[in-house]
């Protein structure tokens, strides 16, 4: 594989990242209208479902897409 064989695979790596990013955006902003959504209604459980839902899948969301974000850019991923 040549230089120019290894870009254009390079280019279609960061194509399909941001494609896979653009989705886990998507799939955070739904999740933070739920977790939104639960708060306000205030019952007993929908708080803490709402926070369950926020510390596991909105956290890893958040997570991923930091990760997805350092590699597309090239940088080192840095760990909170």
């Amino acid at each position: 594989m040549d230089a120019k064989e290894r870009e254009h695979s390079v280019e279609d790596i960061c194509a399909q990242l941001s494609e896979h990013l653009g989705a886990l955006r998507f799939v955070n902003s739904s999740l933070m209208v739920c977790v939104q959504a639960l708060q306000q209604q205030d019952a007993e459980m929908d708080s803490d479902i709402a926070l369950v839902l926020q510390r596991t899948v909105g956290d890893k969301l958040d997570e991923t897409i930091e990760r997805i974000e350092a590699i597309a850019l090239g940088v080192e991923y840095e760990e909170a």
